[in-house]
């Protein structure tokens, strides 16, 4: 044993270090406190980060922490609206404008022994500024302007778009909830809670009497119409708008408006000079001075004027241009009387009291006068004046020349009596009816302007009706004809080749001119050209064509060499072409007009040769070459032929050269002797250009 402890001893331990075993355990060792460490590190840093979260908030509401329950604290319970603790959508009460939504309004009034009271007011306002709110507090003494701070920083909206922050509150308690970082999982729920502490009891304080009411004094009570008056007005509010009115209440129509407006000044004071207008009636009249605020002054006048009566026959209006009676009275005898209209137009004179005609004359209405309602005044030398009442009403003049105009053409409206500037729309039979021309009146109320008819208008007595933008109106007849309507047809290409095309050109036409209106692609229908003398090729010619402000153009194709008119129509409108001249193109076959004799040529074969084109249009003025194999002798089947303008062929040698020197197709007679084949067969062969055709004769 001894032995065996000594060799273990020697040979295991002869260097100093771990074993393997023995790292293991300490690298386990180390991780598990390594991981405790982290743990508790993570932990630390998490409570620190809610911790500075939560101090930020704190910091984001300190304000409003601070202030409402110092604000709720000082607020008593509220006896009647408008006192103590109130929650909800209510304006700040405070002479500075509002903005944001209220969510609590606080009142109380404090009086000091030696001093006045002083009613507070605070109101907390959620002001949205994009995505986010800031709770504003508006703080303000005895309702005066207001002062505005923010008791909060900006804090993020609800996710469904509303508002963090609301408020309950009883009439001793207020409890403020704020809700932050909302959607997150950082969401928190701040609250901020008071209780009123001030025994007293809210309530408003007395209303300041009412201020006297305003005064009005006027440099004159009788006044004719026409003239000026001085108001001087006090008691009004400062800088505050000033009306005046005659015979004014809150049921009276104003439509015409103030006599004169005014500005009071720094003290509630204004001078103003009033004309009276001349449409006033004699009597007794009340003038009234209308601030903003509904405070108001007001005076007895008197109007005193002599009278004007005008007549226009049985007719209460008259036309621009016509004439009008006008009598007056109470005016002193003598006085030259000045007839004015609108207080500006002359329109004659009279002398009062001057013989049996003294109170009436004829006047005038100027041509260039608006329509509508107009003043006439009648001016004496003395000073009074009388107003017609009621006013004239001038109808507009109106007219057209001509006034007979066919459908889709125009006449020329002119108009008198219009207002300056005024657009003028006429129209076909009533105001609603189609639009038929506009204008603007100058600044005479004259308009010169073009209308036209609208197209198919039906024939006979209409109304062209003239209609202002403002008040004025005018009716003139005119007389609608219908237009005649047609297709002018011309061509750049008077002579066509057969397969060729002829190009026509459509102008659209109504009463002999070009009809622009016509524009777009148009059905149409192409008759006239003939199909190609064989019967083979029909003319070509397109369904449609396309219109620009009245004109096409088709290209219609053409087979059959003869004189050719081209007749075309969309249905409403038909024309016709210059005659066309059409050629026969290039030959294409040569051939006999009557086929040899069978079986013998008897005594006599008139034939002819025709020369034609693809079409099987007849070429003319070709030349034309006829042999005979064999010649032509009386042995033979030939023994003559005879050919229309030319000398009879005897001789026994090949025919020579031919041309219908007329242009018409060459004929011909061949004559042989009479037999039954005992003459030897003649073969006649004719060429032209290159083209043959050949018949045996036999006898």
């Amino acid at each position: 044993m001894s032995q065996r402890l000594d060799r273990s001893s020697g040979s295991g331990r002869t260097d100093s270090g771990f074993t393997l075993v023995e790292m293991l355990i300490v690298v386990v060792i180390i991780g598990l406190v390594m991981g405790a460490v982290s743990s508790a590190i993570i932990v630390v840093l998490r409570n620190q980060v809610d911790t500075t979260q939560r101090l930020d908030d704190n910091r984001d509401l300190l304000h409003l922490a601070t202030w409402v329950p110092q604000d709720v604290n000082s607020t008593p319970v509220g006896t009647v609206a408008g006192t103590g603790i109130e929650a909800g959508s209510l304006p700040s009460g405070c002479s500075t404008p509002d903005s944001g939504l209220g969510l609590l309004r606080l009142t109380w009034t404090e009086k000091p022994s030696s001093a006045p009271a002083t009613t507070y007011r605070v109101s907390y306002r959620a002001v949205t500024t994009g995505p986010s709110v800031i709770v504003k507090r508006y703080s303000c003494t005895n309702f005066g302007a207001a002062n505005i701070a923010n008791a909060s920083k900006e804090i993020a909206l609800l996710p469904s778009g509303g508002l963090p922050v609301s408020v309950v509150a009883t009439s001793s308690h207020v409890m403020f909830s704020v809700t932050q970082r909302a959607g997150t999982s950082d969401e928190s729920v701040v609250k901020v809670e008071a209780d009123s502490r001030n025994p007293a009891q809210a309530a408003l304080p007395a209303p300041p009497p009412p201020p006297p009411p305003p005064t009005m004094t006027l440099n004159a009570t009788n006044v004719d119409a026409g003239l000026t008056l001085t108001a001087t007005v006090a008691g009004f509010q400062p800088n505050e708008p000033v009306s005046y009115y005659l015979d004014y209440t809150y049921t009276t129509d104003t439509s015409l408006g103030a006599v004169a407006t005014a500005t009071a000044n720094a003290s509630g004071g204004a001078t103003t000079a009033i004309t009276i207008p001349l449409f006033v009636t004699n009597g007794t009249h009340m003038l009234f001075a209308v601030g903003d605020s509904d405070s108001f002054a007001s005076k007895a006048i008197s109007v005193i004027n002599g009278t004007l009566t005008l007549s226009s026959g049985t007719d209460s209006s008259v036309l621009a241009g016509g004439t009008i009676t006008a009598t007056v009275a109470g005016f002193t005898n003598g006085a030259v009387i000045t007839f004015l209209m609108d207080d500006n137009t002359v329109l004659g004179t009279l002398t009062y009291g001057n013989g049996t005609n003294g109170k009436s004359t004829t006047i005038t209405i100027p041509l260039a006068t608006t329509g509508g309602l107009h003043v006439i005044t009648a001016k004496s030398s003395t000073g009074r004046r009388a107003v017609s009442d009621p006013p004239v009403d001038v109808r507009a003049a109106f007219s057209l020349s001509p006034t007979t105009v066919a459908e889709s053409f125009s006449t020329s409206a002119v108009l008198y009596g219009f207002r300056a500037g005024e657009a003028v729309t006429y129209t076909l039979d009533s105001v609603t009816g189609p639009i038929v021309g506009s204008a603007v009146a100058d600044i005479t109320g004259f308009t010169k302007s073009s209308i036209t008819v609208p197209p198919f208008t039906a024939p006979g007595q209409h109304q062209i009706v003239a209609t202002g933008d403002d008040i004025s109106s005018a009716v003139a007849s005119a007389t609608v004809t219908t237009s005649l309507r047609e297709f002018k047809i011309s061509t750049s290409t008077p002579t066509v080749t057969a397969g060729g095309n002829a190009q026509l050109t459509l102008q659209a036409t109504i009463n002999g001119t070009n009809d622009p209106t016509v524009n777009g692609v148009v059905p149409i229908t192409v008759t006239g050209p003939s199909a190609s003398a064989d019967g083979t090729n029909p003319a070509a010619a397109p369904a449609t064509t396309t219109f620009t402000n009245g004109v096409a153009t088709i290209d219609v194709n053409l087979v059959r060499a003869a004189p050719t008119t081209v007749i075309v129509s969309d249905g409403l409108r038909t024309g016709g072409s210059p005659p066309l001249t059409v050629n026969a193109t290039a030959m294409a076959t040569v051939r006999f007009a009557v086929a040899c004799p069978s079986p013998t040529i008897g005594a006599k074969w008139t034939s002819g040769i025709l020369a034609v084109d693809v079409y099987g249009n007849t070429v003319s003025n070709a030349d034309v070459t006829i042999t005979f194999s064999p010649v032509v002798s009386s042995s033979t089947s030939v023994s003559s032929l005879d050919w229309a303008g030319w000398t009879t062929v005897t001789t026994n040698a090949a025919y020579r050269s031919l041309t219908d020197q007329s242009g018409n197709t060459p004929s011909f007679t061949a004559s042989g002797p009479k037999g039954n084949g005992s003459k030897p067969a003649t073969t006649v062969t004719a060429t032209s250009n290159g083209k043959t055709t050949s018949c045996v004769v036999t006898s």
